[in-house]
């Protein structure tokens, strides 16, 4: 799902977040009851080695303590593990 998909589907929800940088993550949107974004988890670590040129240990770090560990309220994205995609 492309992040315009994301936005249209999310059209008149309010305060739905967007992971900043990691739009070509984006598995889709869930309602719980509140609207999230999904991402993929892997995927996002792949692309923090590729674009800010870490190791896996760090980009698997980074994401820990400042993504998928920081809660911004019930909007707060969701990170899902072990998707199957090609990177």
């Amino acid at each position: 799902m492309t992040r315009e998909e994301a936005e249209e589907f999310c059209e008149g929800e309010e305060g739905v977040l967007f992971a900043d940088g990691f739009d070509d993550c984006i598995l889709g949107v869930v309602n719980t009851p509140s609207t999230k974004i999904c991402y993929n988890a892997d995927k996002m670590i792949h692309s923090l080695i590729n674009k800010d040129n870490l190791t896996f240990e760090e980009a698997t770090e980074h994401f820990s303590f400042n993504i998928e560990g920081a809660y911004i309220g019930e909007y707060t994205p969701l990170y899902i593990w072990g998707v199957d995609t090609d990177y």
